[in-house]
């Protein structure tokens, strides 16, 4: 704890403050991942209800039809792949030099970093969590239409 002190307190004003403004940004970036983890996690649970169900539920997937179990079983993959990259952003940690200036560059590399993660994650959330709601919004409309 020592040595993190004495490196910070040869930091300049500026260097402070964009050394605050940063980890501001760390903890954003852990909130956003969060909030799509759980997400992610909800969308899972919907898929997986649906391809679980019954027949005679009213958001069974009939087995014969086909395009909606691969387009399901196709966003359960995305949807987990999205919940791989929160979990890779959440727990991803930097290492830093000894180097107030350096270490500070290191924890923007990490940032960057993290917020790849959250994009990639945002990207297969959508696409995996269109597919289900798609899914899920046809197969009430065959069940109510037929």
């Amino acid at each position: 704890m020592d040595s993190i002190l004495k490196r910070l307190s040869k930091l300049s004003e500026e260097q402070h403050k964009v050394l605050e403004s940063l980890r501001f940004k760390d903890q954003d970036l852990s909130t956003k991942l969060g909030a799509l983890l759980a997400f992610s996690g909800l969308m899972i649970a919907t898929s997986i209800v649906q391809l679980s169900t019954s027949e005679g539920s009213i958001i069974h997937v009939d087995i014969s039809s086909v395009w909606l179990v691969w387009s399901n079983v196709f966003s359960l993959l995305l949807l987990f792949g999205s919940g791989f990259f929160c979990i890779f952003g959440l727990t991803s940690t930097g290492n830093y030099s000894s180097d107030g200036v350096a270490a500070l560059e290191e924890y923007k590399t990490y940032l960057k970093n993290k917020m790849a993660a959250l994009r990639w994650s945002v990207i297969l959330v959508l696409i995996g969590s269109s597919l289900v709601l798609l899914t899920f919004f046809k197969v009430i409309l065959d069940q109510v239409f037929h």
